[in-house]
Parts: structure tokens; C-alpha cells; sequence
């Protein structure tokens, strides 16, 4: 009988090399949420009316019962484990109410199913549930920090293609965005001195005519609200149309802008990052759902190591997502464990009055992987939290 229990041990504890790894459960709450990211820069009239496709679309399905859409920013803080985007013209948060964790599921799916035949082409759209534990935006990323933004960005795209590439990952992306135009107009230094013009003079009046200056206030109750005066929309959002802005000399002689500088249209980051005052990019996506997070995140750190071994001096990889918040929590409670262990000493020395029952009794706690590991194989349950502190 010996000889079955420590067999059916070693069996339990090979099997746990099989088991996936999950830190804290999904949540069994039956909110879907819904992220929907543009370009950033882009307007949040745009914005807002992706998001009024997608919420009609949603509204329609029988597992809706409440769709709620948030523009520009997150939605707020309904739950302990959430933390709202921030404000931001090109997202949109819509959060819908299903009956059960079994109808959002099937709306998730639904809804992944009509974003990539186009639902919002221009648009990233995201379908996620609450999950229990710290929060992190995506569960798998990777930070790619240097002091150089161009150079990161390179390295950020060899990542990126590298969980692109890996059949467990989806939805891929950079937190820094794709590099957007940047309209630039360059002074010409010789013929606004021809002009007696200076070029701060210059720049001011470019200040009015396209972002505009606060000359008054409304005072509505106890809010004040700024008068801006600038220029029509239709000329100052179109490109091609401000050559044609008409600037003044200090005698009161209009001058085209035309003739005094040019238009260029170059490539910026349209957000740039830092942690500990590094330039940092992270590269970030979802796991499938047959996976557990640590597991993938493992899986393309491995991936990751010839490409780590080549970076540049003072350029490094870090990973991140759900398997670092893991590990912070870890960290955590690792002063605790040895007070929990005493105070569980004690109780047993209490209820047994014996020292050589107590030994017994916790020497025979491991053989419950026995039972543990085959009933997580069977129903496909992840090792987290729950089953571990059980």
C-alpha cells in the first residue's frame, strides 16, 4: 500500500509539469468589456463614432441586456481590480451587462468574430473580462528600454514580430503607436528679416490663427469658462490651406505666410514613454484562451534570447504583464509565509495535543496533489490562487 500512495505521488508530481499556471482566477462577474483604440492623434469625433457602431452592433445581440459606452477615457472604477484608462481622444471603453458568465463568453467570441471582418477596420477592438488579482493591461508584454527612441523602436519591432509569430498570442501591439505625419512649418530666417518681422513675432501670430489664444471668460455659476479666438476650422485643419493664413508686419502690412517659410511633413512619435527616465516601449498582446499567461509569456521569453544577447550597451528587455505582477505579489507575501506557517503549527498542536501528530499530519499534506493534480487535468482548470490556498 506504501509503495501506491509514493507512486501515485511521483505520478502527481510529474503530472504537475503538465498543469497550467494561472497567479489569480478570472473573474466569474458577467461584464464584457470592450476596448476600442485609434491611432493616437486621432479625433475624438471619430472616436465617438466608432463607438456608436460598435455599441449598435452590441445592443443587437440577445446576450446585450446593458451596453454603456465611455469616450475618451476609461470607464470608472466598478470594480477592485480595475483601473480606468486614461483620458485619451482616440479610445473608447464600452462596457456590456451579460445574464451569465456563459452568454458573455459567447458575445466575447461573437464580437472578436465581426471586429475581424471588419466591424471598425480603422479601429483596434478588444473583448476582455474582469479578471481578479493586480491589474495589468494586457497579461503578456515585454518592456524595451534605451536611451535612444529610434533605436528601441527597432528593437520593439523584432519583438513584436516575434509574438506576432506565436501561435498563442493575438491582438499585438506597442503602447507608443505607429508614427503619425507631423505638419511643420520652417521660417525663412532671411526674408522675415527683409520683412522686419522676428521670428517669435512670427510664432505668436502662428499661435492665434491655429491653436488660439484665451482672450476673455464666460462665468457660468461657479465654472469660468475660456473664450478662444482662432481661426475657422475648415482653413485651419486643412494642410493645404495654411500657406494661405496671412500673417502681419509691425506697420500693419498683411504678408502671405506663403512667402515666408515652407510646409513640411514629417514622421514623429506621437507618444513617447519612460520608465526610471528611460524611453520605453512595451510590446504587449492576449493570450489564446486555451493558454494560461505565464506559460506563453515563458514561452516567448525563451524565444527572446538571441535577440536579448544582441542588444547594445545600455539597451535591455524586460518582461512584464500578468507574470511581474505575479512576482511583485509573490514578493509580498514571502515575509508572511513563515508567520502563516507558525500560527497553522500551532492550531494543529492544539486540536492534536501532540507534537508526532502534528509532524504526521503535515507530512502528509503533499499527498493531495494526489487528488489535486488529476481533477485540474480533467475539468482543464489552471493552478491559481484558489486551488493553492485550498
Amino acid at each position: 500500500m506504501a509503495g501506491i500512495v509514493v507512486g501515485a505521488f511521483l505520478l502527481a508530481g510529474g503530472g504537475m509539469a503538465v498543469v497550467k499556471k494561472q497567479f489569480f482566477p478570472n473573474s466569474d462577474r458577467p461584464e464584457l468589456l470592450v476596448e476600442v483604440q485609434f491611432p493616437l492623434g486621432t479625433s475624438i469625433e471619430t472616436t465617438s463614432a466608432a463607438a456608436k457602431k460598435i455599441e449598435h452592433w452590441l445592443s443587437q445581440q440577445p446576450e446585450a441586456k446593458i451596453v454603456t459606452s465611455y469616450i475618451g477615457a476609461g470607464a470608472p472604477r466598478f470594480f477592485f481590480s480595475y483601473n480606468p484608462e486614461l483620458p485619451d481622444p482616440s479610445f473608447a471603453k464600452i462596457v456590456v451587462l451579460t445574464p451569465n458568465a456563459k452568454a458573455r463568453d459567447h458575445l466575447k467570441l461573437h464580437l472578436r468574430q465581426a471586429a475581424a471582418d471588419g466591424l471598425a477596420p480603422a479601429a483596434r477592438i478588444r473583448a476582455t473580462q474582469l479578471v481578479f488579482g493586480p491589474y495589468s493591461p494586457f497579461p503578456v508584454a515585454f518592456r524595451v528600454m534605451g536611451p535612444d527612441p529610434a533605436k528601441i523602436r527597432g528593437i520593439a519591432r523584432s519583438v513584436e514580430e516575434i509574438m506576432r509569430n506565436d501561435p498563442n498570442m493575438r491582438t499585438v501591439n506597442v503602447d507608443w503607436g505607429e508614427r503619425v505625419p507631423k505638419l511643420h512649418f520652417v521660417l525663412d530666417q532671411e526674408r522675415l528679416q527683409l520683412i522686419g518681422l522676428s521670428p517669435e513675432e512670427a510664432a505668436q501670430q502662428l499661435q492665434f490663427l491655429l491653436n488660439g489664444q484665451t482672450i476673455t471668460q464666460v462665468r457660468e455659476n461657479i465654472r469660468a469658462v475660456n473664450v478662444v479666438a482662432r481661426s475657422a476650422g475648415p482653413e485651419r485643419l486643412d494642410p493645404a490651406k495654411l500657406e494661405n493664413f496671412t500673417l502681419t508686419t509691425r506697420n500693419g502690412k498683411p504678408i502671405p505666410l506663403s512667402q515666408i517659410g515652407r510646409v513640411e511633413i514629417q514622421p514623429e512619435d506621437p507618444l513617447i514613454k519612460r520608465r526610471d527616465r528611460l524611453p520605453t516601449i512595451t510590446v504587449r498582446g492576449d493570450n489564446i484562451e486555451t493558454t494560461q499567461p505565464p506559460d506563453v509569456s515563458s514561452g516567448i521569453w525563451a524565444k527572446l534570447a538571441p535577440l536579448r544577447k544582441a542588444l547594445p550597451k545600455n539597451y535591455r528587455i524586460e518582461m512584464a504583464g500578468s507574470i511581474e505582477e505575479a512576482g511583485k505579489a509573490n514578493s509580498a507575501l514571502a515575509p508572511l509565509f513563515p508567520i502563516m506557517l507558525l500560527l497553522m503549527l500551532a492550531v494543529i498542536i492544539i486540536q492534536v495535543r501532540s507534537f508526532s501528530a502534528m509532524w504526521m499530519v503535515m507530512l502528509t499534506g503533499p499527498l493531495g496533489l494526489i487528488g489535486a493534480v488529476p481533477t485540474l487535468l480533467i475539468f482543464h482548470q489552471p493552478l491559481d490562487l484558489t486551488p493553492f490556498s485550498v
